[in-house]
């Protein structure tokens, strides 16, 4: 959803997804580490093999997203972020796309300064429950959902292209998973860890 409706690019990996699209030569995914952001690192990868790709997660989380397909990663909290950012893409001047998988353009303002000032300026961003973020003037933004996937084209198909990606190698597992326990015990101790906080991981328990 993040790229055939949030980005509208092109989906080769969809069984009748949409063949063409919007070919962005640079890409920021705002929260990489997330499930979400990915998930959606490499699917963007296999769409347009030619994209930089740039993320922002927590320091310990680069290597892991590198080997997904990232181009270059970013401490989401660097006082240089935008700079650094906009030095990573073609002629510095900004990235064509955001695809927002954390819903961080409510509160990090400045996370809009990354688009190229003449660029197209898509701005793809998940719904996390919240109301829809307004965006400066000129971003061409889409909310999407998971549950519209129905609405994409070819969209019944998606959970068969990522077995099959699965399957050929092509795609990972977002992140990885730990189990911690099995039954009603196991559980309470997942609760506890989510309480502490869980990054850049899946818990896992057995019931």
């Amino acid at each position: 959803m993040a790229l055939g409706s949030g980005l509208k690019t092109a989906l080769p990996f969809l069984k009748d997804g949409p063949t063409t699209g919007f070919n962005p030569s640079s890409v920021l995914i705002l929260g990489g580490s997330s499930a979400l952001g990915a998930a959606t690192i490499q699917l963007l990868h296999l769409a347009v093999p030619d994209c930089k790709i740039l993320t922002t997660s927590s320091p310990k989380h680069h290597a892991h997203l590198t080997a997904l397909g990232v181009y270059k990663a970013f401490d989401r909290n660097s006082s240089t972020l935008i700079a650094d950012i906009k030095s990573a893409t073609p002629g510095s001047k900004g990235v064509d796309g955001i695809i927002d998988a954390v819903g961080a353009g409510a509160t990090e303002r400045h996370v809009f300064d990354a688009f190229a000032p003449e660029g197209p300026k898509k701005y793809a961003q998940v719904w996390t429950g919240a109301d829809e973020i307004e965006v400066p003037s000129g971003v061409d933004s889409t909310l999407f959902r998971s549950r519209d996937v129905v609405k994409l084209q070819g969209g019944g198909n998606v959970t068969l292209a990522l077995q099959t990606l699965l399957e050929e190698g092509k795609y990972k597992l977002p992140l990885p998973a730990r189990k911690v326990g099995e039954g009603l015990d196991g559980l309470e101790k997942a609760l506890d860890l989510v309480r502490k906080g869980v990054s850049g991981e899946k818990l896992v328990v057995s019931i």
